[in-house]
């Protein structure tokens, strides 16, 4: 069994039988990170990074079970692998309660499997609704909703083993939240540090914002952590990188608006902001779509206090 305790948390529950039951396989597209098997690696004594086949994905081992932020893409060939690799580095323990960051099937795409095994899947109260609308290229339908939604805060001990997730608001997307294992010192952030590649900003249905990405990371940093673990990448990083990357978001963020304040339109907007100097390179959808881009450079109109 295991206890939650819930500070500023509205808990919401959903049914089980509302989870969709275990989709057909269908191959991801090439070059996504769903190419690339499941590795692993001991992060902290009993935190486990899984990275590979989609976003990375976090155990920590308990006495009483797993807590797991994140669950990779929608096949039941990588959930296999997924549990394949869990049971080998924190033993063959039942997940029992599992966290989503954000809505993205490449994070979630096993939340129906985690589900039925018997965990409590929580993530943010934006997320059911996001769900609705969203659609996805790697993934033949979306991810389960979860079992427990909260607002600001939500607390868990599981064998005596501390996780509180937190949501402050709209970054990588209107859902997103990070999980902090205070006793290690550890934030997993999901995509609110996206530092594998380009800041991706769902701002079009996934209510995500460019200017609040920046002010994501200013909360995190609030946290006394000692290392964060990416939604990508191979490894957790430390404060002073989160810090460096939190200041090439804001030089980002200062070309764009200083390019608003310019007249640069929408669709100039991104050769206006292109940062290889930073490592951005402003590439894939998020960068490219001018459906995304339109609301990219509305934002940073208003940054900019410009009508």
């Amino acid at each position: 069994m295991f206890h939650a305790m819930t500070g500023c948390a509205m808990l919401a529950l959903c049914p089980l039988s509302a989870v969709a039951q275990a989709p057909a396989e269908r191959p991801p597209a090439p070059g996504t990170p769903a190419t690339i098997p499941v590795l692993s690696k001991e992060i902290m004594p009993g935190l486990f990074l899984f990275t590979g086949r989609g976003g990375n994905a976090v155990v920590r081992a308990t006495p009483d079970g797993l807590i797991a932020v994140d669950n990779k893409v929608m096949r039941e060939s990588v959930f296999n692998e997924l549990r394949d690799a869990i049971a080998k580095r924190a033993g063959d323990q039942p997940i029992k309660v599992a966290f989503i960051t954000h809505h993205h099937a490449d994070h979630g795409g096993s939340n129906a499997r985690i589900r039925a095994d018997g965990a409590e899947l929580i993530g943010h109260s934006n997320l059911p609704a996001i769900l609705t609308t969203y659609t996805s290229t790697i993934a033949p339908r979306n991810p389960a909703p979860p079992s427990i939604t909260f607002e600001r805060e939500h607390r868990v001990t599981l064998g005596g083993v501390e996780a509180i997730a937190y949501h402050w608001g709209p970054g990588h997307t209107g859902a997103d939240i990070a999980v902090y294992f205070p006793d290690q010192r550890v934030v997993v952030a999901g995509d609110m540090l996206h530092m594998a590649g380009d800041p991706a900003i769902d701002i079009l249905d996934g209510g995500g914002s460019l200017i609040g990405f920046r002010d994501r990371i200013d909360d995190l940093l609030k946290l006394d952590f000692v290392l964060a673990i990416p939604g990508h990448g191979e490894n957790a990083v430390t404060r002073d990188e989160v810090k460096l990357y939190r200041q090439r978001i804001q030089q980002l963020i200062d070309r764009g608006i200083a390019a608003v304040r310019r007249g640069v339109k929408p669709d100039d907007l991104r050769d206006a902001m292109r940062s290889d100097d930073l490592g951005f390179r402003l590439v894939g959808h998020f960068w490219t779509d001018p459906r995304y881009i339109a609301p990219i450079h509305a934002e940073l109109l208003n940054a900019a206090g410009q009508p």
